[in-house]
């Protein structure tokens, strides 16, 4: 039974899109000694077909210094999806129309 249950779920799992909702990566790009590449195969082994990635400041910086991380955390994640767009598709998607769309291209690669 328990065997039967685990083979559904291994189906059902990549049947569907999969999205990681909350990549909290994106603080430890800005470092530069964070690869986003050393993530990718474990990203393509379990069926990742989307990420939603976090850009997060804390409260105690505000104002412009909080724009200027946010947006160096928007560039690092950009240039991170560039430098490996082979195994991420080098997408970066804004809408869930896209997300859908890209999915249906990449059910032949999986």
């Amino acid at each position: 039974m328990q065997s039967d249950i685990s083979s559904k779920a291994h189906d059902l799992h990549f049947r569907a899109i999969v999205v990681d909702t909350h990549e909290d990566t994106s603080q430890r790009l800005l470092s530069h000694q964070f690869d986003l590449g050393a993530r990718t195969p474990r990203m393509k082994d379990g069926g990742l077909g989307a990420l939603f990635f976090s850009i997060w400041t804390p409260g105690t910086v505000i104002g412009p210094q909080a724009i200027e991380r946010a947006l160096d955390q928007i560039d690092a994640v950009r240039q991170q999806v560039a430098l490996h767009q082979k195994v991420l598709g080098g997408n970066t998607l804004r809408l869930i129309q896209d997300v859908e769309s890209t999915a249906k291209k990449m059910e032949g690669t999986r």
